[in-house]
């Protein structure tokens, strides 16, 4: 498997990380504001026959909401 974000390849998995998932986390606060893309690459074993499969994920970070000030006079 392939974790590709925003055209980058950000993680290579040959074996599940966690029991019987591929797992791969996100820390939105390391990206910059707006939409994000995320595709996963998966290449079966040669024997299985199975083509390869594309997973595509779009997520978007929001900037944080304002808050008026109190009005105090």
């Amino acid at each position: 498997m392939v974790f590709v974000l925003d055209g980058k390849v950000v993680k290579r998995l040959q074996r599940p990380n966690r029991k019987s998932a591929f797992v791969f986390r996100i820390n939105p606060q390391r990206l910059r504001l707006g939409v994000h893309r995320l595709v996963v690459n998966v290449v079966f074993k040669s024997g299985s026959g199975t083509k390869p499969k594309t997973m595509r994920v779009s997520f978007q970070r929001c900037a944080r909401k304002l808050v008026l000030p109190r009005f105090t006079g």
